[in-house]
């Protein structure tokens, strides 16, 4: 039920309204699409109903039977996503720009502690979900270690897709993707010269231009850029001749074909370590791949204090995660919504949040970097923070009615 839950979250986070079904026994023909605050309360529910039969084992450690499986803390952090989202997923009506208030929508909530439910606003939810986390996990002194080879026992880590080449069949394609074609061959490996960060996600890091200035020291562990080293050699482009180097700043358009840096524009990924031992052209890697993990409890828990009018508990959690990360001299002096986003952003950079983090800000339908006022324009109702149904399921369902908007 608790696995059925998490991955309802995901569906529902994508689709809005989805076919809501708790039996083996319903025909196709039979489903219905339930409306989005139906199955958020529904998702919610049926995690915390089966909260007491999870184990409070941790699910990131190699020596335990749990290691990569459904427990009540991977429980939990899906119940506090919910929480945190709470105004979007309650809203059966995303395009009339109004919301649900989270501080007056009430969830019931089973406390592992106390063995009682507990009925709080969606703020208190995510601060009472804290509570109990921090009992089990906590940063880790270093955040590049998250994501190094080892990480498989991280304090921080809650949940993690098991990566081992030896063991396991998981496969990760996004280092192998993003890498220019001679930095996958330079590291014995792959490349598809795909995928590159915005300009914005790397001004948010502090990095200006080509040359030297003062950055978030997370900017080095979660990208390749400028001149481009593998194994402390120089690689050179197709010609054998020309050095390498990434343009953090060249992302100007969509289809760069043609252009000058068409293969060297963005920043690209490079959450996690390199491994020697990595095969399939770096598909199989033997870093776990984290999914879930502290950082975003405490972040979480920042938003919804923020969210209550409690702005230095806010800014010391911001602080907490942002200092690990950075020297303690330097730490945010003010608390809002940019502060709250950039940090989920430089945290979190490459770990699938940040659609969700700016959808529950309002910003995801709006102009940002290559997409200009002229095509925000088309979307300003919001119709797209949800994808479409399915051609395919829309075909088989004639009676079900399309979502908003397309």
């Amino acid at each position: 039920r608790a696995i059925r839950a998490m991955y309802y979250f995901y569906l529902m986070d994508l689709f809005g309204r989805v076919p809501l079904v708790e039996t083996t026994n319903k025909k196709s023909s039979e489903l219905t699409l339930s409306n989005r605050s139906e199955t958020f309360f529904w998702i919610y529910r049926e995690l915390s109903e089966v909260l007491p039969d999870l184990t409070l084992t941790s699910s990131a450690r190699t020596n335990t039977e749990y290691y990569g499986r459904m427990t009540a803390h991977v429980a939990y952090f899906v119940m506090m996503k919910l929480a945190v989202n709470a105004e979007i997923y309650a809203d059966d009506d995303w395009t009339d720009d109004v919301h649900p208030d989270g501080s007056k929508m009430i969830l019931t909530t089973y406390n592992l502690l106390t063995h009682q439910n507990e009925d709080l606003n969606a703020w208190d939810t995510v601060n009472r979900i804290t509570e109990i986390l921090s009992l089990s996990y906590r940063l880790s002194d270093d955040y590049f270690s998250n994501f190094d080879m080892g990480n498989e026992d991280s304090r921080e880590s809650i949940f993690v897709i098991p990566m081992d080449s030896r063991l396991y069949s998981n496969k990760c394609t996004y280092f192998f993707r993003s890498r220019h074609y001679s930095h996958g061959d330079a590291l014995g490996e792959g490349g598809e010269n795909g995928p590159c960060a915005t300009v914005s996600a790397i001004k948010a890091f502090g990095y200006d231009y080509e040359g030297d200035y003062d950055y978030d020291k997370r900017f080095t562990t979660n990208f390749y850029f400028g001149e481009v080293m593998a194994r402390g050699k120089k690689v050179y482009e197709d010609d054998g001749k020309t050095v390498l180097f990434y343009h953090p700043l060249e992302v100007t358009s969509i289809d760069l074909s043609g252009d000058k840096h068409e293969k060297t524009a963005g920043a690209r990924y490079a959450k996690y370590s390199k491994s020697s031992s990595a095969s399939e052209d770096g598909h199989w890697e033997n870093n776990d791949i984290v999914l879930f993990r502290f950082a975003d409890v405490l972040l979480m828990s920042a938003e919804a204090h923020y969210r209550l009018g409690h702005t230095q508990e806010a800014l010391s959690l911001v602080n907490q995660v942002y200092q690990r990360a950075n020297s303690e001299e330097n730490h945010y002096k003010e608390i809002n919504d940019d502060v709250l986003l950039n940090e989920r952003l430089k945290e979190f950079m490459w770990e699938g949040w940040r659609r969700n983090d700016l959808i529950r800000f309002g910003r995801f339908h709006k102009a940002y970097d290559l997409k200009t006022e002229e095509y925000a324009e088309k979307e300003k109702d919001g119709h797209t923070i949800v994808f479409p149904i399915p051609a395919d399921l829309m075909a088989m369902h004639p009676d079900w009615k399309q979502n908003p908007g397309y």
